[in-house]
């Protein structure tokens, strides 16, 4: 777990001591008197990372200096600074993420180009105090709804593959082994509604909910509905509503083909770079969505 965050802290450390960083470092503090009352970008960490450092006015206040220096120049440097920061707090979120929505290492990645995109959008001039509050509810915010995002994909694709071997399992008798719960059967008929609602007429739908889904004796509702007493009648009628349905289910096997969710893997970026490589490693992080 959270290996690739400890490979990415430690090239991370390596980035903010390259010797180039040290113009954009006195550039900074031309422009930002608080980073004036400190020596280096080292001792900006330094204070952030101890909890029990007394300047704490200064745990607000730099931040919000290095943010704006981010917003300015978002290059290697300033994100470097800003994850090793806040380290601790992307550590602690990571750790309290669980499941199998993602893979181990994509949720490394997931942490970090959630923080990334919040700081790229964090609003300086309306939240003027308790950046490291806002910082870290709106990044959970942001992780956990990709998060529950994907696990509803992952939820629905298992209700599609259900729905698909439903749909095959019907045989000419009209016969369907299958037990689902109550639940399923619900699901899996707002499923098809929603999927199928503008490709497919209604009625045709609800045949397939009726006597697909919930395994409603076809010939037992055409017999009872048909309105006439005449058996030849009833059973035309019977065997036309069939072929319906059949030819129905063949296109909804097509149309649920087509709505499997497709893997969001290109949503994540790659992290795994040694650290001669972190520049190009950083500007992918930020183009994360």
């Amino acid at each position: 777990m959270m290996a690739e965050l400890r490979r990415l802290f430690a090239a991370l450390k390596t980035e903010i001591a390259l010797p180039g960083n040290t113009r954009l470092w006195a550039t900074a503090q031309q422009r930002h008197p608080i980073l004036n009352r400190v020596a280096t970008i080292h001792t900006v960490l330094a204070i952030l990372g101890d909890p029990g450092n007394k300047a704490l006015r200064y745990k607000d206040i730099l931040p919000r200096a290095v943010i704006a220096e981010h917003k300015r120049n978002p290059g290697a440097f300033w994100t470097a600074a800003l994850l090793l920061a806040y380290s601790p707090m992307l550590n602690r979120l990571r750790g309290r993420i669980m499941g199998d929505a993602f893979s181990s290492d994509d949720l490394d990645q997931l942490v970090i180009s959630a923080f990334l995109d919040v700081v790229k959008r964090f609003p300086l001039l309306q939240k003027r105090s308790r950046t490291f509050l806002h910082l870290r509810r709106m990044t959970e915010q942001r992780v956990f709804k990709k998060i529950r995002t994907r696990q509803k994909e992952i939820h629905d694709q298992q209700q599609l593959a259900r729905l698909a071997r439903r749909l095959d399992e019907l045989d000419l008798s009209g016969e369907i082994k299958s037990e689902d719960s109550d639940v399923d059967r619900e699901e899996m008929a707002e499923l098809l509604l929603k999927i199928a609602g503008g490709k497919e007429p209604s009625a045709n739908l609800e045949l397939v909910i009726n006597t697909v889904i919930y395994k409603r004796n076809l010939k037992e509702r055409v017999y009872s509905t048909c309105g006439s007493d005449d058996p030849e009648l009833k059973e035309r009628i019977y065997q036309r509503i069939k072929r319906q349905r059949l030819r129905t289910l063949n296109r909804l096997k097509t149309i649920i083909g087509e709505a499997r969710p497709q893997s969001d893997d290109n949503a994540l970026c790659s992290f795994g770079q040694s650290a001669t490589k972190q520049n190009s490693l950083i500007e992918r992080n930020e183009a994360c969505p």
